[in-house]
């Protein structure tokens, strides 16, 4: 259950669904930019910032060695970029997990800090909704989904936030008018 008025209410499903949803949102993305920030940084290193513009060049494999869309390996560049990517990934990921949590309703924010090691937890609800949300966002292109996935977590909470409140302070009627 969402708690909004308990200090002391446990991750219902819907916390956790959320959580989870977000988890994926913000672990591909960060993931994403990482690998997009780490490509233009080596390309400019590589080659310079006139060269990359006019060639329209991006890195099409990074396996086993970077590979360039004109036919170039970058030998020797892949720990290089692996080494830009993870701090751009690690705060891009965390920074927007954190960031997103502060959007919760208070009530679900609350509840998420709870910790009961007797909860038995949720089962395999962790493995259905995560691994394939989480392995549809890190397939799909660009950040879009990513940023559509989290609005709609963020928003269905605060929708069900609604739902449990009686949308008591979406009610109230403007001052002054």
């Amino acid at each position: 259950m969402i708690g909004t008025h308990s200090r002391s209410t446990k991750p219902g499903a819907m916390t956790v669904l959320v959580a989870l949803v977000i988890f994926a949102a913000c672990g591909t993305a960060g993931f994403k930019t990482a690998v997009m920030a780490s490509d233009a940084i080596i390309l400019r290193w590589v080659y310079g910032h006139e060269h990359v513009a006019r060639e329209h060049l991006t890195i099409v494999s990074l396996k086993p060695e970077p590979k360039v869309s004109n036919g170039d390996v970058l030998s020797g560049y892949g720990f290089a970029h692996f080494l830009i990517g993870t701090p751009i990934f690690f705060g891009t990921g965390a920074g927007g997990f954190i960031l997103s949590f502060f959007l919760l309703p208070p009530g679900m924010r609350r509840a998420t800090k709870q910790n009961s090691r007797k909860d038995p937890g949720f089962g395999c609800l962790p493995v259905i909704v995560f691994l394939p949300l989480a392995m549809y966002l890190a397939s799909t292109p660009g950040l879009a989904s990513n940023i559509i996935v989290l609005a709609l977590a963020i928003g269905g909470a605060w929708f069900a936030h609604g739902l449990r409140t009686g949308f008591s302070k979406a009610r109230q009627p403007l001052e002054g008018g």
